[in-house]
């Protein structure tokens, strides 16, 4: 998480985005295991998808797993696409 240097920001914008989180990473509901780590994908190549993501940020899933797979890494768009739906990613327009 990015935060302001100010501290008064800092304050201010972390409320918010727990808030928009909805839970902290420590927090989870009553009886309730807080998950950050996608099941049956190994971590290692949700990160390589992760990464692609930030260098290619306008390419398709398809896109994306014929870059992978040019990397040795055995994705399909579906599964890159999962990734993206399990983190919630979303394109934001540039200001």
């Amino acid at each position: 998480m990015y935060l302001s240097l100010e501290l008064k920001h800092q304050v201010s914008q972390e409320k918010q985005r727990r808030k928009q989180m909805g839970k902290t990473l420590t927090e989870a509901a009553p009886g309730q295991q807080l998950n950050i780590i996608m099941p049956g994908v190994d971590v290692a190549t949700v990160i390589q998808v992760l990464i692609q993501i930030i260098e290619a940020p306008k390419s398709s899933p398809a896109s994306l797993s014929r870059i992978l797979r040019g990397k040795d890494l055995s994705i399909t768009a579906s599964e890159v696409k999962n990734v993206i739906n399990y983190y919630t990613l979303q394109k934001k327009k540039v200001r």
